[in-house]
């Protein structure tokens, strides 16, 4: 369990210089990489199977990154740190997954894109660990740093 004395989530651009923006960055910067690898290898299921996970795994990423930094997520009272956990979740095991089944091909490229894709899928697990530190939390950390802060509504 983490202590008392944690920083705030930040919100806006500082939250790209925090610790889970830089893990949404380097997720975007992944997907992308991986998007456009796959791009120029030719047509193949197996490709197709890993840029479609990506390429909706690149969509989940921003639109989580902007709820993030326009504090929608901060004010909210929905469970979104439980949303954002099991998405990303579930966006780590298909990536594993998928990125398993492009390195049966066994050609250079698809390995290459393989090994990209299982570091993509590191960074989600580490996302995902993270997320569920925050979500498990009684009161999110940014509500910690302030005594006696009142209600964010």
């Amino acid at each position: 369990m983490e202590s008392n004395d944690q920083k705030p989530i930040p919100t806006g651009l500082p939250y790209l210089w925090s610790y889970p923006g830089g893990l949404n960055i380097l997720e975007e910067a992944l997907n992308i990489t991986i998007i456009i690898f796959l791009a120029f290898m030719g047509f193949s299921l197996h490709a197709n199977l890993l840029c479609g996970v990506t390429f909706v795994a690149a969509i989940q990423t921003a639109v989580f990154m902007i709820l993030h930094m326009k504090g929608t997520i901060r004010r909210s009272k929905l469970a979104w740190h439980w949303f954002e956990c099991v998405s990303v979740l579930i966006v780590a095991l298909l990536l594993a997954i998928f990125a398993s089944v492009i390195m049966t091909v066994w050609t250079r490229g698809y390995i290459i894109a393989g090994v990209i894709g299982y570091l993509a899928s590191m960074v989600y697990f580490f996302d995902t660990f993270q997320k569920y530190q925050i979500a498990v939390t009684p009161v999110p950390k940014y509500a910690w740093t302030t005594p006696n802060m009142p209600d964010l509504n």
